[in-house]
């Protein structure tokens, strides 16, 4: 899942200070260090995929560590720690030249339950993020959750159209009953 993608074409031969911090996405949130700028991203996918977008602004090589990150989901109001998901131990750390920038994405396991939030804890990332609160992102409306609210609410329909025949037919139970004894409404 660990892959590294030059951010050259995307921002020119070297990265401009505060230029993650001024591209607006849903799910996203971005802190500006000493010399780089992290932003995270929450991708639209099933599960718990983060997009760390790193620009380094200062002239010397800055050392960066997605390892160190620590990510927690939030269920119902509880946070869990979510675990990398990196099976071929491929997540390292790794020197960013100066002026560069990388894009990396990383899944976490989530124990089958997708949070409605998560919140990122990048102290460790570089050397100067120590002390940094956690950047927390909430889910946007995602293709999967759109589908899921259209399921529901064609199940909500089926119900709906369900109890309607019900009560139809308990209504026709009734008029068959008057019409079989048209005496009794008569006394």
């Amino acid at each position: 899942m660990a892959t590294i993608v030059a951010m050259a074409s995307a921002c020119g031969p070297s990265y401009p200070r505060g230029w993650l911090l001024q591209d607006p996405q849903p799910s996203a949130q971005a802190v500006a260090l000493e010399c780089t700028d992290v932003r995270v991203a929450w991708l639209d996918r099933p599960g718990v995929i983060l997009a760390y977008r790193v620009g380094n602004h200062c002239m010397g090589p800055v050392r960066v560590d997605l390892g160190a990150v620590t990510v927690r989901g939030g269920v119902d109001g509880a946070l869990v720690d979510l675990p990398v998901r990196d099976p071929r131990q491929e997540l390292r750390p790794g020197t960013l030249d100066g002026r560069g920038a990388f894009v990396e994405e990383i899944g976490y396991e989530t124990g089958g339950v997708t949070p409605s939030r998560v919140c990122v804890s990048l102290d460790g990332i570089t050397e100067d993020a120590a002390g940094l609160p956690p950047l927390c992102l909430s889910r946007a409306e995602t293709r999967a959750a759109r589908d899921e609210d259209e399921e529901e609410d064609d199940d909500e329909t089926e119900e709906l159209a369900d109890e309607q025949l019900s009560d139809e037919h308990v209504d026709d139970e009734a008029d068959a009953t008057t019409a079989a004894d048209p005496g009794e409404g008569a006394q």
